[in-house]
Parts: C-alpha cells; sequence; structure tokens
C-alpha cells in the first residue's frame, strides 16, 4: 500500500484505503505503521477517472512474518557490488521483497557509499515507465548507451548523498530499472549485471 501511496495513487486527492474495520489506512501508512496490501479497486482498474473524483482501495494488513517472495539482492551479487565500489565490502538489505510488490530493491551499503538498485513495476509510479523515463530525460545528464533498454542518467548535482546520481532504463511490459547513487558510471554496471537477471 505504501508503494501504491507513492506511486498509481499519488495524483489523487480523494483517495481512501479502507481497511477491514472500515477506517482509511493512509494516515497509519504515512505514520509508519505495518503495511497493507491492496485487494480490490473501485472504480475498477482501468476506468477514466479524473484527480478529484473518489478512488477507494480495499487492503487487508500484510503479515510481517512471511517469507519474502522475492529476491532483489540476487541481481547483484555482493562481491560485484564491492568490485563496482571500489573493494569496499557491501551489506545488503532487501526491501519491497514481499508478495504483490511493486516496487522491489536491494540497498548496497559500503563504508561511505550506498547504491540502490530497484525494479518498478506497473502500479509504482504515477505515469507509465515510458512517461518517467521521458521526464527524466528532461532533466540534466544523458542518454547511456551499452544496456537492454533506453536509459538516461542524472549526475549528481553536488557530488554527495544529499543529491545522488539517477540512472533509469526502460525495460519490457511498461517496467523501470532504477539505480541511485553519487557516480553514473557505477550506476551502469550494477544495471549491467542486474537488468539480465531480472529479465529485460
Amino acid at each position: 500500500m505504501g508503494q501504491a501511496l507513492d506511486g498509481s495513487l499519488f495524483c489523487f486527492n480523494l483517495a481512501k484505503a479502507a481497511a477491514p474495520d472500515g477506517h482509511d489506512v493512509l494516515h497509519d501508512i504515512v505514520g509508519g505503521v505495518p503495511n497493507y496490501r491492496i485487494t480490490s479497486v473501485s472504480p475498477s482498474a482501468g476506468t477514466p477517472v479524473s484527480r478529484t473524483d473518489a478512488v477507494t482501495v480495499q487492503v487487508d494488513p500484510v503479515d510481517q512474518s512471511e517469507p519474502p517472495a522475492f529476491r532483489p539482492c540476487d541481481w547483484v551479487t555482493t562481491d560485484e557490488a564491492t568490485n563496482f565500489l571500489g573493494g569496499q565490502a557491501v551489506t545488503t538489505k532487501s526491501v519491497g521483497d514481499q508478495a504483490g510488490s511493486v516496487d522491489q530493491m536491494c540497498d548496497y551499503s559500503a563504508a561511505d557509499r550506498m547504491v540502490i538498485s530497484e525494479l518498478q513495476l506497473p502500479g509504482s509510479m504515477p505515469t507509465d515507465a515510458s512517461t518517467a523515463l521521458a521526464m527524466a530525460q528532461a532533466s540534466a545528464g544523458s542518454d547511456v548507451a551499452g544496456l537492454p533498454g533506453h536509459a538516461h542518467c542524472t549526475p549528481s548535482a553536488t557530488g554527495g548523498a544529499d543529491s545522488p546520481a539517477m540512472l533509469v532504463v526502460l525495460l519490457s511490459n511498461n517496467r523501470l530499472y532504477r539505480a541511485t547513487n553519487d557516480n553514473c558510471d557505477v550506476l551502469k554496471q550494477f544495471a549491467q549485471a542486474a537488468i539480465p537477471r531480472i529479465g529485460a
């Protein structure tokens, strides 16, 4: 649910998420309480709606003890990440690995650097994947060759973690691969390792 709140529901002023007991959980999500899984949407998916139309999703709490359904940290191994980050030892943290997730990522943390390797599926973005790429291309940066899809990297404005570089790669089936760090060359290496394992 948190992914949809930042993604496909982001633009709706009157979005509501109804839990089984009837209360609206959108404020719970903002407060950081356990996440919820969307079970149905009204109006039904594909129905044209405007920003000011009411959109209601029915949700159930996610069982925090359920095993992961996805393994985003398998896309780039720790040995590969260590090599890409100049030999620094790397630890990983998987995020969004539960069943139904539309935004799966792995945080690769080294002593003074971190890369986030992320797959965004339909529903995780306020727009479709092609539009998201076009928005990235409208910003600073340049297109990147040598990847299995159209790609663009926006460099860091400051060279630090407060303004990370971002690489976006358009994949098939309305998906995006995204990686963030302070160096477009490093991000390209992560993408070259990850995308063949994800599937372009």
